[in-house]
């Protein structure tokens, strides 16, 4: 049974990389030559940054000390 540290270090680990693949995936999405129109291109990169800014801002939280 892993311990409340350990879990918490792999669901901040697992945070970490969706995080970093929401940006490079809203990177992908501007860049490469996709066959959208450009408004739809723009509002699905917009999301993705939106959520991987949120997953940031969730990470960088402290958790309090009980």
């Amino acid at each position: 049974m892993p311990t409340p540290e350990n879990r918490l270090a792999r669901q901040r680990a697992s945070l970490a990389i969706v995080t970093v693949l929401l940006f490079a995936g809203g990177i992908a999405i501007l860049v490469l030559p996709l066959r959208l129109p450009l408004p739809v291109r723009l509002l699905l990169a917009a999301g993705d940054f939106i959520v991987a800014l949120v997953l940031f801002a969730l990470l960088k939280q402290r958790r309090p000390r009980a």
